[in-house]
C-alpha cells in the first residue's frame, strides 16, 4: 500500500509492504529513500501492512494476517517520518486492511471481520463493530465512507450523537475576559449550527465537528455587568446568568496553592481564617475551582462551577488565590476571575504538555507509554452499574444534612449511601428553571428529581466542589417531589462537607432551604462492590496537563500565579530548565505571552539532606526570573519550620498581586526586593552592589550572611550597609572566594529594599 505527503517543497512517498519474511515501510523524500522494519505480523504471504494513514501530527499501519483475521497481536502500528515505529497495544482487534483519521487524535480501522477506533493516534484500539469492510476513505467534506464485499457500503456516523452542552467553564457566575474574543466551547451533535449570542450585542456562531465539538469566538465588552449570554442549538437553548465581564487568572500548583482559606478539607485553615472568611464579601470576585483529574490523554472538559465571593462561599478558595485576587479587586481591579486548577504533592513535568516536555529525554519513555484506557472507563461504569443494582436491606434513618459521614454515625465506613427528602414546592419556585445546590459531597453522586436522573459527579477528584444542579421548569409543575441523592466514597472522609446555607434550591432571589432532616440508608459497601478504576499516579508527565490545563486552553487569560516546587526539590539542577519550559509551554498553548508570577517556596525543615537542597531549589525557582513578564514572591518571613503548608498565606497573596499590579497593571507599586548586581572583594571583605531601587537595608542584625575561602567551609558573617552597598566579612575568612545569602532550608535573613521588599537568596562565587 502507497500514500503519500505533501510538506513543502519536496513531497514524501510512503510504501508499506508485507508478504515477505518481514513487514516493511520505505519512505522517499527528495529523491532518497529510508527503510523501517514494523511491528506486524509477517513470514507468510497473507500477513504485512495492508492499510496506511497519514496526518501531520503522524502515521498509523494496519494489516495482520488475512488468512487468520481473529488473530489479534502485530495488527497496528504508529509512529512518524519512517522512525521509530511502535506495536499498539494489544493490537487494531485483528486483521484490518484500511485505516483513515477521522481528526487529530482518532482514527478508524476496518477489515474483513470488524471496525476498530482509536483515539489516542494508534496506541490503543476498541472494537466498535463486527461488519466487515475493505476500504475506507474520508471525503473532501469530512465524510468517511467504507465498502465491503457484496456491494456492502456504509458511512461513519458518531453515534450516539452528543449531547448539546457548553464546557463547564461557561456557565451562571462566571467571568469573561474584557474588550477580548472568547473562544465560548461545548459538545453537540456533529454538523449542527451553534449561535451564541451576548446581552451586549455581540454574537457569533458555528457548526458542530465531526468530533462532537464546537467553539464559537464570542467578542466581549469593557468590563463590567452582571450579564447573560446564550447558547442556541436547534430546539434547545442554554442560558448563563450574571455574568461579569473583567479579568481572569489561571492560579495553579500543588498543595501551598490548592490549600483552603477556611477549615475546609484537609486545610486547619490560614491565620485569622475565622475573620478573613466573615470580611469576605466580594460580589464582584469569582472562583471556579478545577476538580483533580489525572489523565492519560487530554480531556475535553474540566469539572467546576463559578461561585461568588461570599462568607459562605469563600472558604472553600485557594487562599493564596483569594488573597492574589482580593487585593487587586480592592485595588480596583475588578470584576475577577479566578481559576483554580491545584493538587497538592505534584510535580512540575505533571502539568507540562507532552510537547513541552520534548526537550527532556528522561520523561520520553513515560510519555510514550501513555495512552488511554478504555479498560478504565469500561471498569468505571461496571462499578456504577453495581451501585444501582445494589439491593439494600438496611433500614432507613433521619439523619441532619449537611453532615460527613464520621459527624452523622457512619464512622470510617466507604461505599454507597442515599439520602431521601420530600419537598413541598411553594407557588413562587412551581413551574420555573430552579437550581438544587448541595454543596461539596465526598466523593461522588447521581442525584434524581423524582423519577428523573437530575445529574451527578460520577468521577473522583470534585471531592471539595460544590454541586449546582439545574432543574427544567418542566419538572416543577408538581407540589410536591421526592429528592433522592446517592453518594458514594471510595475512602477517607464522606458525605455532605459543606456549609448549611449551601444546601438550598434556587430561583433568582428566592430560594428554599433544604439543610435539615433527610432519611439515609445505607446501599452497599465498598467491599461488596467491583473495585473502584482509580485514575492512578497524576505525578506522570504531563497527566495533569491532559486532565486539567488542556481542557482549558485556548481560554484567553490575563494570567497565571503558582505555587509549587517542594515536590521537586530533589532535582534542583532540572527544575532550573523544567520550571522556564513549562512557562513557555503554557505560553505557545495558550497563544499569548501570560504574565507569569510565582511563589519561592517557603521555609520549611525537610530534615538533615534538606539545607542545600532546598536552597537549591530555590535558586532554580529564580532562573525563570529570566523570561519576560514573570516575577517572584519571596517568603523567607512567612514560612514554618515545623509545617511545609504555612498558615500565613495573607503576604504570599499580597506580593503576588504586588507583583501582577506593577508587572501587568503598570502600577508604580513597592513589589521586588534588591537583586544582586556586582560582587566584588576588597581585601578580607565581600562588597555587593545591588539593583535596587528603593536603596537597601538590613534588618535582624544583619543576619543570614555567609563566607568562604577557597576551602568552600562557610561561616557566618557580619554584613553592614555602607554607602549604598553591603560589606560583608567573617572571621577567619581573611580571602573570601564564596558568599552567599539565606541559603538554608529555614534561613536567617536580613536583606530587604527601602521599600519593605525582601531580597530573594543568592550564592555568589568571586573571580
Amino acid at each position: 500500500v502507497a500514500a503519500g505527503r505533501d510538506d513543502g517543497a519536496e513531497p514524501t512517498f510512503w510504501i508499506a509492504t508485507g508478504g515477505g519474511a518481514r513487514a516493511r515501510l520505505l519512505a522517499g523524500h527528495g529523491g532518497d529513500w529510508s527503510v523501517v522494519d514494523l511491528p506486524l505480523q509477517a513470514g507468510a504471504a497473507s500477513k504485512g501492512a495492508f492499510g496506511l494513514a497519514l496526518a501531520q501530527r503522524g502515521a498509523c499501519v494496519v494489516g495482520g494476517d488475512y488468512a487468520a483475521p481473529t488473530v489479534v497481536a502485530g495488527t497496528a502500528a504508529f509512529g512518524d517520518d519512517g522512525g521509530v515505529w511502535r506495536a499498539a497495544s494489544d493490537g487494531a482487534g485483528g486483521f484490518r486492511s484500511a485505516a483513515v483519521w477521522l481528526d487529530d487524535r482518532r482514527l478508524l480501522a476496518v477489515g474483513s471481520h470488524g471496525t476498530s477506533v482509536s483515539v489516542d493516534h494508534g496506541r490503543t484500539w476498541q472494537i466498535v463493530g463486527d461488519v466487515g469492510f475493505h476500504a475506507v476513505a474520508r471525503a473532501a467534506d469530512g465524510a468517511v465512507f467504507a465498502c465491503g464485499a457484496d456491494g456492502r457500503v456504509a458511512r461513519w456516523s458518531e453515534l450516539p450523537p452528543r449531547e448539546f452542552a457548553l464546557q463547564r467553564l461557561f456557565g451562571d457566575h462566571m467571568v469573561l475576559p474584557a474588550k477580548a474574543t472568547v473562544p465560548v466551547r461545548g459538545f453537540g451533535p456533529a454538523g449542527a449550527l451553534v449561535t451564541v449570542a451576548g446581552a451586549w450585542g455581540a454574537r457569533a456562531e458555528a457548526r458542530i465537528a465531526a468530533d462532537g465539538r464546537w467553539t464559537c469566538a464570542l467578542p466581549t465588552p469593557d468590563r463590567g455587568g452582571p450579564f447573560t449570554f446564550t447558547s442556541e442549538c436547534g430546539e434547545q437553548r442554554r442560558t448563563c446568568r450574571d455574568v461579569l465581564v473583567g479579568d481572569v487568572w489561571l492560579a495553579s500548583g500543588q498543595s501551598n496553592m490548592e490549600m483552603e482559606l477556611g477549615k475546609h478539607g484537609w486545610s486547619g485553615g490560614v491565620r485569622d481564617w475565622q475573620r478573613e472568611v466573615a470580611a469576605a464579601d466580594h460580589p464582584t470576585l469569582r472562583f471556579f475551582t478545577v476538580a483533580k483529574n489525572a489523565a492519560e490523554a487530554p480531556a475535553d472538559d474540566v469539572e467546576g462551577q463559578w461561585v461568588v465571593c461570599t462568607p459562605e462561599n469563600a472558604g472553600a478558595f485557594s487562599a493564596t488565590a483569594y488573597f492574589f485576587a482580593r487585593d487587586l479587586v480592592q485595588s480596583g481591579k475588578g470584576p475577577l476571575g479566578v481559576v483554580v486548577s491545584a493538587w497538592g504533592g505534584t510535580v512540575c513535568e505533571a502539568w507540562a504538555s507532552p510537547q513541552g516536555l520534548a526537550a527532556f529525554p528522561e520523561f520520553a519513555g513515560a510519555l510514550a507509554a501513555a495512552g488511554t484506557s478504555p479498560a478504565r472507563e469500561q471498569r468505571r461504569q461496571q462499578f456504577w452499574s453495581a451501585v444501582e443494582a445494589a439491593a439494600s436491606v438496611a433500614p432507613a434513618e433521619d439523619v441532619e444534612l449537611p453532615g460527613a459521614f464520621s459527624a452523622t454515625g457512619l464512622g470510617q465506613f466507604d461505599g454507597a449511601v442515599e439520602y431521601r427528602r420530600r419537598i413541598e414546592l411553594p407557588d413562587a419556585l412551581r413551574g420555573r428553571e430552579l437550581v438544587l445546590e448541595l454543596g461539596p459531597i465526598d466523593d461522588m453522586d447521581v442525584v434524581w428529581w423524582g423519577e428523573q436522573r437530575l445529574g451527578g459527579s460520577d468521577d473522583e477528584g470534585a471531592w471539595s466542589t460544590p454541586r449546582h444542579y439545574p432543574v427544567p421548569a418542566a419538572w416543577t409543575a408538581l407540589p410536591a417531589v421526592e429528592l433522592r441523592v446517592r453518594v458514594v466514597d471510595t475512602g477517607g472522609e464522606g458525605g455532605f462537607t459543606g456549609a448549611a446555607a449551601a444546601l438550598r434550591l434556587v430561583a433568582g432571589e428566592q430560594s428554599l432551604p433544604l439543610a435539615g432532616t433527610w432519611h439515609r440508608r445505607l446501599v452497599a459497601p465498598l467491599a461488596s462492590l467491583p473495585r473502584w478504576p482509580s485514575r492512578g499516579n497524576p505525578n506522570e508527565p504531563a497527566r495533569l496537563w491532559h486532565g486539567m490545563i488542556a481542557p482549558l486552553v485556548p481560554f484567553p487569560f490575563t494570567g497565571a500565579i503558582w505555587y509549587q516546587g517542594e515536590s521537586n526539590r530533589n532535582r534542583a539542577e532540572q527544575y532550573a530548565k523544567l520550571f522556564p519550559a513549562m512557562i513557555a509551554d503554557w505560553r505557545r498553548a495558550f497563544g499569548v505571552p501570560l504574565p507569569f508570577y510565582f511563589v519561592q517556596i517557603a521555609p520549611y525543615e525537610y530534615g538533615p539532606a534538606g539545607e542545600s537542597l532546598t536552597a537549591e531549589l530555590r535558586a532554580a525557582q529564580a532562573a525563570a526570573l529570566a523570561l519576560p513578564d514573570t516575577g517572584m514572591a519571596v517568603t523567607l518571613d512567612c514560612g514554618d519550620a515545623k509545617d511545609i503548608h504555612p498558615t500565613h498565606k495573607q503576604p504570599v497573596g499580597q506580593r503576588l498581586a504586588a507583583l501582577a499590579r506593577a508587572g501587568h497593571y503598570g502600577e508604580a507599586v513597592p513589589h521586588r526586593g534588591p537583586v544582586v548586581a556586582v560582587v566584588a572583594r576588597d581585601q578580607d571583605a565581600v562588597v555587593l552592589t545591588f539593583d535596587a531601587p528603593a536603596g537597601v537595608q538590613l534588618a535582624n542584625d544583619g543576619a543570614g550572611f555567609e563566607l568562604a575561602g577557597a576551602d568552600g567551609r562557610f561561616v557566618a558573617a557580619v554584613a553592614r550597609v555602607v554607602d549604598g552597598k553591603v560589606v560583608v566579612r567573617a572571621a577567619g575568612v581573611e580571602q573570601p572566594r564564596h558568599v552567599r545569602y539565606a541559603w538554608a532550608a529555614v534561613p536567617a535573613w536580613s536583606l530587604v529594599g527601602g521599600d519593605g521588599c525582601l531580597a530573594m537568596p543568592f550564592a555568589r562565587t568571586l573571580p
